[in-house]
């Protein structure tokens, strides 16, 4: 509209400043501006009638008066409420129209305060009650063009507004960001196939760590306000409704794992470590190295669990004249990985694979891991082979270290090699081969007589047996948890072990021969006999954490030493390189010296390389157990249990620390009360049997409460 050239004057003008009964008035509270009709006085204070039909009353300096007064006849709050909502209607409507930026136009340049009543007559050609009040309402909204003072509004200079007019552009692009979002997290609840918004790291940040994350109180209103207008019940704290969010958006499962996120453990691959992955294993360069002894025509076998994806140990067995040559063959992982690369430096930030019940986290790409560097049955695969040539009474001879070829013949299941161990029902066996396994259980046989020279020899050496169970939870097709022994006594799970212990024993001999640096595990022997420390206690979990207890801690070093507890003279890892960096460390420089005569690192990068790994290490560790942890407290929820056996193992803690039986889990409880003066009830023993009650149990905020019967 066609704006009145303005009177310049130096004082803000007013018609009538003179409050009077029936004056239309406006006042803020809380932000918001309010009209009122005014009643009277009273006490120093205007009485009046507010929009909302209230009576309030306030002093003259919270009040500005408009132009003209309240129809006659008004005689009942209502109304005037009536009345003052329709004026207020009919002012924001036209307050919706006005261009603050053409009134500003007009007066850019002028450092003065003008009236609202001096700009409503420039646009209106008259100072009306509606008009007066439109540009009141909107020179109140206005953060760019006028600075609010005293009585009236300054017009603001050129290069401010310039300034603030981008602000409110990106706060409008920020606000239809968020209304966008808003729209597509409820189409979403509405309808399953309805895409997803691409940003819901904030819902993440909320699950993972509640109010400690940044920003935290921005985006629990964020997360109110889509709770409101989904129109969705989500009990619990901030970090519960938005766990209950995204599992109903279809971004997280029901048991989904909040640990890597929490540590910030890379769980998938990037684009390029995955396609670095991918170049590495259409390397075929290895296979044709001359000096690699071709072992594929010797039955291989790899014995794993039943989940197993990644084989990196096989193993084979020949018979001799003057014995057997029993080989533990590595997959050659140093070869394909020797320089640094996206995938290689991705596996030393993770420093293992993480394996929980529910799903596993390689440290390698899958193409890697899975495929090229695995140990799959009838695939021809680089390896190192650890060869050890035994007399007839399994005494070793002699031990090689060489690289090679194998191609496993056959994959077993720990329950499947015991089970043809000791011949239980064979026929399911060679039906799955289709083949006689008379053969594999040759060579299983004289392993495991193998298995046996060589535990008691490390035995007669100090070597110490700890016998503690372990359980380990996996879960069901149909989600239900299952619990499974992982007790190392099985037969097939120790011959694994041993068969491990004996290669990495050999290259760590080799090591100490040629002096080569390489992360050995040495232990000091303890300070008393763990037998002799125990003998007061019964065979059972007491006396295994008793013994456990009286150990030293394993040391790593880049020169050999002693390791006590596996009775031997020296000690590396080096079987599991596709899971453990530190093992793919030691591959290399192990096969650096075997090929080139010299080492690849000297002790000091040995040492940086450790640190390199460290973090994942602990990263991997935490999530492991506190997601083992997590399912078996799923399995008593499960089941339902009210009450559970243990065994106290720890008394000098702020409370008992107990082994339960059922789980064989570590875990604290709070005793039971002893009332009266005279009560005869003694402080726990280690080795007492008790019964507790089971007060609450919250997976996944990692809550088992327990209390003694």
């Amino acid at each position: 509209m066609p704006l009145k050239p303005l009177q310049i004057t130096k004082n803000v003008q007013t018609d009538d400043t003179r409050i009077s009964p029936g004056a239309v008035v406006t006042y803020e509270q809380h932000s918001k501006t309010l009209l009122g009709v005014v009643l009277g006085e009273k006490a120093g204070k205007w009485l009046l009638t507010n929009q909302q039909g209230a009576e309030v009353s306030l002093p003259a300096a919270r009040l500005a008066l408009l132009p003209g007064k309240a129809p006659e006849g008004l005689t009942t709050a209502n109304q005037r409420a009536a009345f003052l909502e329709s004026l207020h209607t009919e002012s924001q409507a036209l307050a919706n129209e006005l261009d603050l930026e053409e009134v500003w136009s007009v007066l850019e340049g002028e450092v003065r305060e003008t009236s609202p009543k001096e700009i409503t007559e420039m646009i209106f050609n008259e100072n009306s009650l509606a008009g007066h009040l439109a540009v009141r309402m909107a020179l109140v909204d206005d953060t760019v063009y006028f600075k609010r003072k005293k009585t009236g509004f300054e017009p603001r200079p050129p290069e401010t507004v310039e300034q603030l007019k981008r602000q409110v552009a990106v706060e409008k692009e920020k606000a239809d960001r968020r209304e966008t979002f808003l729209r597509a997290i409820v189409d979403r609840l509405k309808d399953p196939n309805a895409p997803l918004p691409g940003n819901l790291g904030f819902l993440e940040e909320i699950a993972a760590f509640g109010k400690s994350n940044e920003d935290s109180k921005e985006t629990r209103l964020l997360l109110d306000e889509v709770i409101r207008q989904a129109r969705v019940e989500l009990p619990g704290r901030p970090e519960d409704k938005a766990f209950q969010l995204l599992v109903r958006l279809g971004c997280f499962r029901p048991d989904h794992n909040l640990l890597p996120f929490r540590l910030g453990r890379p769980i998938t691959f990037s684009a390029d470590e995955t396609a670095d992955a991918q170049q590495i294993a259409a390397q075929r360069e290895a296979f044709d190295d001359a000096r690699r002894t071709d072992f594929r025509s010797l039955l291989t076998i790899t014995i794993d669990g039943a989940e197993t994806r990644d084989f990196d140990d096989a193993l084979s067995m020949e018979r001799l004249a003057s014995g057997y040559r029993i080989g533990i063959h590595i997959s050659d992982v140093a070869s394909f990985l020797s320089k640094n690369s996206p995938a290689v430096d991705a596996a030393f930030r993770r420093g293992t694979s993480v394996y929980c019940p529910d799903e596993q986290f390689p440290m390698l790409p899958p193409e890697l891991s899975e495929k090229a560097l695995s140990l799959v049955a009838g695939e021809p695969r680089a390896t190192v082979s650890i060869l050890l040539e035994l007399d007839q009474s399994f005494e070793i001879v002699n031990r090689t270290i060489e690289p090679s070829i194998v191609q496993v013949t056959h994959r077993m299941t720990y329950d499947e090699a015991d089970r043809l161990l000791f011949r239980e029902s064979s026929a399911a066996g060679e039906e799955q081969y289709g083949t006689d396994l008379s053969d594999v259980r040759d060579s299983l046989t004289v392993l495991w007589e193998a298995t046996c020279v060589s535990e008691v020899r490390r035995l007669q050496r100090g070597a110490l047996q700890l016998n503690r169970r372990e359980l380990t939870p996996y879960v069901l097709e149909d989600g239900r948890v299952a619990l499974e022994d992982s007790n190392d006594d099985k037969p097939a799970r120790k011959l694994i072990s041993e068969m491990m212990i004996l290669a990495n024993e050999t290259v760590a001999l080799y090591g100490k021969t040629h002096r080569l640096p390489l992360i050995y595990r040495t232990q000091e022997p303890p300070d008393c006999d763990p037998e002799e420390a125990t003998k007061h206690l019964a065979e059972g979990p007491a006396k295994e954490y008793l013994k456990r207890s009286v150990l030293k801690r394993s040391i790593i070093s880049y020169e050999p030493a002693p390791h006590a507890g596996l009775g031997l003279d020296a000690y590396v890892q080096i079987t599991s390189p596709i899971r453990r960096a530190s093992d793919l460390i030691n591959q290399r420089q192990l096969l650096s010296h075997l090929l080139e005569q010299r080492p690849r690192y000297t002790p000091q990068e040995i040492m940086e390389l450790l640190a390199e790994i460290e973090l994942g290490l602990e990263e991997a560790s935490k999530i492991q157990r506190g997601r083992n942890r997590y399912w078996l407290l799923k399995y008593l929820q499960q089941e339902g249990l009210k009450e559970l056996r243990g065994t106290v193992i720890k008394t000098d803690g702020p409370r008992p620390l107990a082994e339960l039986e059922l789980l064989h889990m570590l875990y604290p409880f709070h005793q039971a009360e002893r009332r009266g003066k005279t009560s005869t009830s003694k402080p726990h023993q280690v080795g007492d049997v008790v019964r507790l009650r089971i007060d609450s149990i919250d997976p996944r905020n990692d809550t088992l409460v327990l209390r003694e019967l």
